[in-house]
């Protein structure tokens, strides 16, 4: 059945064809030459169609030839397509005008959606981690550019907020606010122009690297940056975190430190030995420093 479905397909196809090229040429044959399409359709083949998707009618890739070609999916499913779009990317009217709205339809309305997370990031973890101190910082720890697949969190992040933690990686490393950070990332990361913010990002890896107190290839650092920028991010997302103190979990959970009760021992045990200096069954009569 689908044999004689597919000859017969081909024969009606070819007499379209043949019956177009006559409405174009009259009885003389027109090889060599194109058959005009009509104003909003794009040619199929045989007939004419609104879409590529519309041309088969149900018939398969028989009836997706012309302008279209017929595309098989990773799940064996085809699907007839202009043959100028891109493989990836479905069909829709308009051509390259129509990407570029569906393009920015999906760009604004993720940037909201991340805006909104950033916020509640920023409200519950930004504001209340600690930045690399500019003074006497201790050089942490170098991490490998796979450090972050053992931590589930981190790659969480990566990989749906890469954005958010960028921004917060130049936040802690002082080399600019959060806000400035995140939009920039995502403006860079997400948009043609993606060549230029692979430089941009390998300058202010850069100086997080520096303001780390670590050192690294600029050539290495635009490899990372460029072909495996969530690793880069991730990696240097535990680097900050490490040198901070802090550890950041799912969902905008921040753990740190608390202050008093790690100094606070330390001032009891200071007093303490004031107290055995001062006042020893040697020194009882001792004066110590301050009059006491």
């Amino acid at each position: 059945a689908s044999l004689a479905q597919g000859v017969l397909g081909s024969h009606r196809r070819s007499f379209r064809r043949s019956f177009a090229s006559q409405l174009m040429c009259g009885a003389d044959p027109c090889s060599g030459m194109s058959v005009w399409t009509p104003p909003g359709y794009v040619d199929c083949g045989g007939h004419f169609a609104k879409m590529c998707a519309l041309c088969p009618e149900g018939n398969g890739d028989v009836w997706c030839n012309g302008e279209c070609s017929w595309v098989v999916g990773l799940g064996g499913h085809g699907q007839c397509m202009h043959a100028s779009v891109v493989p990836w990317l479905p069909e829709l009217p308009g051509g390259i005008f129509g990407h570029l709205i569906w393009w920015l339809t999906s760009f604004c309305g993720c940037g909201c959606i991340m805006l909104i997370w950033a916020a509640v990031y920023k409200t519950q973890v930004i504001e209340e981690m600690p930045r690399v101190p500019e003074m006497f910082n201790i050089t942490g720890k170098k991490l490998n550019l796979l450090a972050c697949f053992l931590n589930p969190h981190t790659c969480l992040y990566t990989t749906f907020c890469m954005p958010i933690v960028i921004g917060k990686n130049y936040y802690g490393a002082r080399v600019m606010d959060f806000w400035p950070g995140c939009i920039l990332s995502y403006i860079l990361t997400y948009s043609p122009f993606c060549c230029i913010g692979a430089v941009i990002r390998t300058v202010l890896a850069q100086q997080v690297q520096k303001n780390l107190g670590h050192t690294e290839n600029i050539f290495v650092t635009f490899l990372m940056n460029t072909f495996c920028l969530p690793c880069a991010v991730g990696k240097e997302s535990l680097e900050v975190d490490e040198e901070t103190g802090v550890k950041i979990t799912c969902l905008c959970n921040l753990w740190k430190p608390p202050p008093i009760p790690v100094i606070a021992p330390v001032i009891v045990e200071v007093d303490n030995a004031k107290d055995r200096v001062c006042h020893n069954s040697f020194g009882m009569n001792r004066f110590c420093a301050g009059g006491h």
